[in-house]
């Protein structure tokens, strides 16, 4: 995130949704960048195909509902 140049302001950083191909199926997994950089939570290991999706537009509900559905454990679920 910060070799991109970091977050934008109005980011959603507790929300923050990492996309991995696992065995050919993409999974995702949501984490909460505050409790990150407190140290309250683990900072994941990113790999280079890896996408990082930080939210920082107009508040959209269909990808609220989306990203809330992804459980804020640190783990990959299958999403197809």
């Amino acid at each position: 995130i910060a070799l991109s140049g970091g977050p934008s302001a109005s980011a959603n950083l507790g929300g923050v949704v990492v996309f991995r191909t696992i065995e050919g199926k993409r999974h995702a997994a949501r984490f909460d960048l505050m409790k990150i950089r407190n140290g309250e939570s683990v900072d994941p290991i990113i790999y280079g195909n890896d996408l990082i999706v930080i939210d920082g537009r107009t508040p959209n509900p269909a990808l609220d509902d989306f990203v809330r559905g992804i459980p804020l454990v640190g783990m990959f679920v299958a999403l197809f």
